[in-house]
Formats: structure tokens, C-alpha cells, sequence
């Protein structure tokens, strides 16, 4: 099978590769800065590296169509969102436009969770508030719905992503949680009311290739372990590194704004409604729903990553 690959040199992508190697699919990769690939991934024979970015894609349509499988990991952080600057939007719809309808058997995409609301439904305040980012990932799931190839697409719905070490990329949160031994002596103390899911990157990759290879019995997947609250990931992390928790002060979200107004610091409309929101909680696939084994499925294997790089 010949793949086409985007993002591989990010968060999941760097993940994904190490899986990859060691098939036999024929792998084409976008790559625009092949210096973060490992050196075991740019010597595999079976990864062919596509120098290039989403903006420049016209210029490898002859690779996506001759490949029967795409997988698209690739997103721009910092997404304008409008006709002329959209990557995440525009030029997704342009590489789709490229695939051989002949032949091409799935085409993968990842989204984010932060365009749902409970139920795995569309989140209406994730488009009206939401980054550049949020709105054009949440336009692009409303357009491929009526897409000529909508048959073929499975979108993932990552929740909080974390990942890193000395061969892989951090993710935001992995990054932060290089620190998490200093500043967890103070946060301890704090109450915060919030449920999320969290997944590792690697348990992503495993899903990713594990749908590319298998049927699947949905459109959309939302991946994530078992919801948690951070009051609970907050004690176990003071377990982790040996703080004990004898008290906790609640902080309420009205008391975030007001310090903030007091401060005069800006608080986003979408950040004021998350901190409303609260609980992020969906219908969640993880690894063991696809059969599947996992080094990251709990908070303190995560931690234990972290700590042993």
C-alpha cells in the first residue's frame, strides 16, 4: 500500500513513524524539516521523505494520487481561518482534491476535541468563540461531512494530548509537565473544578494504524482514556513526587475573573467559556477498545516517561 503522510515530525507524528518502519506500506511523507525525524525514520527504506508544506502541495499531487491510504496529521497552531490563509481548512480540501477516487481506500484525518461538546456533538460555542485554530478544524469536520469522498474519511478527536522524550516530540502539556516536580509543591493546595481525558501519543498511533488496517465501524472517534478530574491528577502528581496533601482551597471561576479584571489581564471569550464549561467529557476509544496494549494508559506510567528521560 502506498501511504501519504503529513505531520510526521509532530507531537503524534514522531510517534507514528516509529510504527511505520516497520511495515510495508511504501510511506510518502510531507516533511519541511527533516532534521527532527529520528535517524532510524529517515534511514527506513520504506519512508520516502516529500520535502514541502501544506501551502506547497500542489506540487506533489502526483504522489497522493497514485497512494491508496492518507493519513493527515498536520495543523497549523496559529490558523487564520479565512479563504486565503487557511492551512488547516483550504489546503486540506486541496490535498483531498488530489486523491485518485479510483483507488484511494482511507483517508484518516485528525481533528480535536475542542470542537465537541457532550454526546460527541458539534459544540457551537467552539466556532463562535474558539481560536483561529478551533474554527477552522471545526469548518473543515462541517465540510468534509458533504465531501465527495465522505465515505472514506475517518476523523479522529484527540482529547489531551501528551507526549515526549529523547526521540519524540512534547506535546504543549508534555512540555509543561517537564516541570511538574517544581511547581506541583504549590498546586497541591489548590481545588479547581474540571474533567478531561488525556491519551498518549503513542496509544494515538497505535489506533491510527490499527484503523488503517482494519475496518472500521465508525466515522469518528474521540480518543482518550477514562475521564479524570484535576483535582485527581493533581493528587496523584503530589504522590508521584512525594508531597502529601492535607488541605485543598476551592478557587471558583468567578474569583479567576475578577483577579484578572483587578490585574487587567484579558481573559479570551473562549478561555471564560471553558472555565464555565468545566467537564469535558465525551464518548472516549482508547487503546483496549481496539484490542490493543498501552505503556501510557495511566497518569503515573505518563509521569514515569517523563522522569526516565
Amino acid at each position: 500500500m502506498n501511504i501519504f503522510v503529513t505531520g510526521l515530525t509532530g507531537a503524534v507524528g514522531s510517534y507514528l513513524a516509529d510504527h511505520l518502519v516497520k511495515t510495508n506500506f511504501e510511506v510518502y511523507a510531507l516533511i519541511s524539516k527533516p532534521e527532527k525525524l529520528a535517524p532510524e525514520v529517515k534511514a527506513a527504506k520504506n519512508i520516502h521523505l516529500v520535502m514541502g508544506t501544506l501551502e506547497t502541495i500542489s506540487e506533489h499531487k502526483d504522489i497522493i494520487f497514485k497512494c491508496e491510504s492518507i493519513l493527515h496529521l498536520a495543523t497549523n497552531w496559529v490558523d487564520r481561518n479565512d479563504d486565503d490563509n487557511s492551512v488547516n481548512r483550504k489546503q486540506t480540501l486541496e490535498m483531498l482534491s488530489y486523491v485518485n477516487p479510483k483507488i484511494i481506500e482511507k483517508i484518516i484525518i485528525f481533528s480535536t476535541a475542542s470542537v465537541l461538546g457532550r454526546g460527541n456533538q458539534l459544540l457551537p460555542e467552539a466556532n463562535q468563540y474558539g481560536t483561529g485554530y478551533i474554527k477552522s478544524k471545526y469548518d473543515l469536520y462541517v465540510t468534509l461531512k458533504d465531501h465527495p469522498l465522505h465515505n472514506k474519511i475517518i476523523t479522529l478527536f484527540p482529547t489531551m494530548v501528551l507526549s515526549g522524550d529523547s526521540k519524540h516530540q512534547y506535546s504543549h502539556i508534555g512540555e509543561g509537565l517537564k516541570t511538574a516536580r517544581s511547581f506541583i509543591k504549590w498546586a497541591r493546595f489548590i481545588s479547581i473544578e474540571g474533567s478531561f481525558h488525556f491519551i498518549h501519543a503513542d496509544d494515538i498511533a497505535k489506533i491510527t494504524l490499527y484503523l488503517l488496517t482494519h475496518e472500521a465501524t465508525q466515522t469518528d472517534y474521540v480518543l482518550g482514556n477514562p475521564a479524570t478530574t484535576l483535582d485527581a491528577l493533581v493528587n496523584e502528581t503530589a504522590k508521584y513526587y512525594g508531597y502529601k496533601v492535607f488541605i485543598k482551597i476551592p478557587i471558583f471561576i468567578d474569583f479567576i475573573l475578577f483577579l484578572a479584571k483587578i490585574l487587567g489581564k484579558k481573559v479570551e471569550p473562549y478561555s471564560k467559556f471553558c472555565m464555565e464549561y468545566k467537564h469535558f467529557i465525551y464518548t472516549v476509544v482508547d487503546s483496549k477498545s481496539f484490542g490493543l496494549t498501552s505503556n501510557y494508559d495511566t497518569w503515573t506510567k505518563v509521569l514515569d516517561s517523563i522522569e526516565s528521560h
